[in-house]
């Protein structure tokens, strides 16, 4: 691509402003600034007006710009630097940068090097320092360039960046819409949700088990809540099958593997089956594929939950999900929170939370019924089965 005949459609202010970008990238100069349009004495860019260690002038020119006219220009930009030196009273040398949209010859170039060396002299120590169109062309094939031309138009965006943020958004959104009903308040906050909330930071990959209606998926929940609102972190969170493993894998490699800015936090609620063990011999091979990738990258985070006797009917029918349960969740690491093991206070805790939610929901009358069950629940301390009989 010719990048001289993509800049000659720029406006001036705008090739100004993108050869002040450049030159910042290029000489490390972040102190460089530029001004508005006018009477400029020859800069165009500048780090320090007072006592400048770069200058930069650049010129914008159509591409049918004669070329004997164009270092004759360059030239006379020399000359006026030179005078600007003396009105501004520049004491110490400077260095000066050209950058132009033209291409240069050979002959041209050096004739502005010698022309430069008897006016300014050291003010161009190298061929660095004029930077022109087939300058810029290898410029924009280097990464550390690239957003620079994309962002001024002189390079198309790659196709398949624009696809990889439209999926990224997509996810975004997911993210916020999974979160759209959930409410912290009515969570009750116990020790194994920082020990759940450690091992997934550690460990990347955590297994919840216990009774039905204990707070598997809500303690899920709030293990996305807290990793998405990490203010050192990006993540985001989606909730998925088992039989999506693949799909999974195959978005975080094209996506987020190669990505450190961003994390995927993916929840797989009642991965095992919701009733029964309920999955088959290619899924339980994905699992491993799962916890593999997971403890194998450094932004990948997966939290499993399923109730405890399904996930004990697994290991019984399945020898090779025992071994993965029992070499990689138990043995090597505990990965594995039993929500069974609340203590009764927590139980009451998380009962009262749930009768509080269930009560915000219904009418006047509705919620006398729900009262009467609540008090009879609570008389009989049926903590478990009144925290799933209210949640239906």
């Amino acid at each position: 691509m010719d990048i001289g005949i993509r800049a000659d459609g720029m406006t001036t202010s705008d090739f100004e402003n993108f050869a002040i970008e450049i030159v910042k990238k290029k000489f490390k100069n972040n102190s460089l600034h530029g001004f508005k349009e006018g009477k400029d004495d020859g800069i165009d860019g500048i780090d320090d007006i007072a006592s400048p260690s770069l200058v930069i002038q650049a010129k914008r020119w159509q591409v049918t710009k004669n070329h004997t006219t164009a270092v004759k220009l360059l030239k006379e930009e020399i000359d006026k630097i030179a005078l600007t030196k003396e009105k501004y009273g520049w004491e110490a040398d400077f260095n000066y940068v050209i950058i132009t949209s033209m291409g240069l010859s050979p002959a041209g170039l050096k004739e502005i090097r010698d022309y430069a060396d008897k006016i300014i002299p050291n003010a161009i120590p190298n061929d660095d320092y004029i930077i022109f169109s087939s300058t810029l062309t290898t410029l924009s094939q280097q990464k550390a360039y690239r957003d620079i031309f994309m962002n001024y138009g002189l390079l198309e965006k790659d196709i398949t960046n624009v696809l990889r943020n439209a999926r990224l958004k997509s996810i975004e959104a997911e993210s916020r819409d999974y979160f759209s009903d959930f409410d912290a308040h009515y969570f009750v906050e116990t020790r194994f949700l920082g020990e759940a909330y450690h091992i997934l930071q550690r460990e990347h990959i955590l297994l919840i088990q216990g009774p039905a209606g204990i707070g598997k998926t809500t303690t899920c929940s709030m293990l996305g809540n807290l990793f998405l609102n990490n203010n050192e972190n990006i993540f985001d969170i989606i909730v998925r099958k088992v039989e999506d493993i693949n799909e999974v894998l195959t978005l975080y490699n094209g996506n987020y593997r190669d990505n450190e800015d961003r994390n995927l936090f993916v929840i797989f609620d009642d991965f095992l089956g919701r009733n029964k063990f309920d999955v088959g011999e290619r899924v339980l091979q994905d699992i491993r594929k799962l916890y593999s990738a997971s403890t194998n990258t450094n932004n990948l985070f997966i939290c499993l939950n399923s109730r405890t006797q399904i996930l004990q009917d697994a290991r019984i029918v399945n020898f090779e999900f025992q071994k993965l349960i029992d070499e990689n969740f138990i043995e090597n690491r505990n990965f594995i929170i039993d929500l069974s093991r609340y203590s009764e206070i927590d139980r009451a805790y998380i009962f009262r939370k749930t009768f509080e939610k269930k009560l915000h929901s219904l009418g006047d009358i509705d919620k006398l019924e729900l009262v009467g069950k609540y008090n009879n629940l609570i008389g009989k301390g049926l903590y478990s089965i009144g925290i799933t009989f209210l949640d239906q």
